[in-house]
C-alpha cells in the first residue's frame, strides 16, 4: 500500500495574487502543506505552473510536476490537475500504481491541520474499506435556501414541515483540507471525480474548517495557525 501526496497550487489567483506564495506564519503558504505531508514518506508531488513554487518545493526535497498553462487557469478543474500529475507519476517518474495505492490530495490553502489528522484519515479509509475519502466538518446551519428566478426555495429541509434541531440527522460540509481515494479505481472512471464509490468522512474540529480565499481570511487563519501552535507543531 503506497501513499502517493499530490500538492496543486497554480501560480495565479484572482483574490490574492500569488495566493500560495503569501507569507504565511513567516513561511510561504505552499511550504505548510509539503511539511505536513513530509512524515507521510517520500512520494510527494507538487503541480505547479510557478517557477517560484518549484524553488519552495526542490528546496524542500519533495518533487515537482510542471502543470501545463491549459490546466492553470481559474476554469481548469482539481481533477485535470490530479490526472495530469498521475500520468506524471506513471509515465515519467516509471512507477506503477498496486490494488491499494492512494493518493492523498491536500490544497495548500487549508492549512489548519493537526500533526496525525491525515495519518488518522488513511487508518480510518483502510480500516472502513473506503474508495475516497474527504475532510469535514459538522455544518452547523442547515436551513439553506436556494434562489432560482426570482423565487426562493429550502434545499436542505421541508419548509412546510420543520424538524426541532435535535430531531435532524447530522449534516457535513465538505472543507477541502484533503481528499483521500483509491488510484487504481479512480483511473478506471470515465469521468473523473475524486469522490467515489464507498465514500467516507473525517471530522475535523470546527476551527479547522477554514479556507484562505481573501486577504481578510489569510490574516484570520494565520492567526488561527499561530495561536494552535500549528507553527511549532511541523518544525
Amino acid at each position: 500500500m503506497t501513499k502517493y501526496i499530490i500538492i496543486p497550487a497554480r501560480g495565479g489567483s484572482k483574490t490574492i495574487p500569488n495566493k500560495n506564495l503569501s507569507i504565511f506564519a513567516d513561511k510561504p503558504l505552499i511550504h505548510w502543506s509539503i511539511i505536513q505531508s513530509q512524515k507521510l514518506g517520500n512520494n510527494i508531488f507538487v503541480t505547479s505552473d510557478s517557477s517560484n513554487i518549484k524553488k519552495i518545493s526542490v528546496g524542500l526535497g519533495v518533487n515537482f510536476i510542471k502543470r501545463p498553462d491549459k490546466l492553470s487557469g481559474d476554469k481548469a478543474s482539481s481533477e485535470s490537475a490530479i490526472m495530469h500529475a498521475l500520468n506524471f507519476i506513471k509515465k515519467d517518474v516509471g512507477e506503477k500504481f498496486g490494488k491499494n495505492d492512494i493518493c492523498i490530495f491536500l490544497q495548500p490553502t487549508s492549512p489548519l491541520r493537526k500533526k496525525n489528522d491525515i495519518e488518522f484519515a488513511i487508518d480510518y479509509f483502510y480500516k472502513n474499506k473506503l474508495d475516497s475519502l474527504f475532510s469535514a466538518n459538522l455544518a452547523e446551519d442547515t436551513h439553506i435556501w436556494k434562489e432560482n428566478k426570482n423565487t426562493l426555495k429550502s434545499i436542505t429541509f421541508d419548509n412546510k414541515n420543520r424538524k426541532m434541531r435535535q430531531e435532524i440527522k447530522n449534516m457535513y460540509l465538505e472543507n477541502g483540507s484533503f481528499y483521500i481515494f483509491n488510484i487504481n479505481k479512480f483511473l478506471d472512471l470515465k469521468q473523473k471525480t475524486r469522490l467515489f464509490g464507498k465514500i467516507g468522512i473525517y471530522l475535523l474540529e470546527d476551527w479547522q474548517k477554514h479556507e484562505i480565499d481573501t486577504i481578510e481570511d489569510l490574516v484570520y487563519i494565520e492567526s488561527l495557525f499561530t495561536n494552535k501552535k500549528l507553527d511549532l507543531e511541523f518544525n
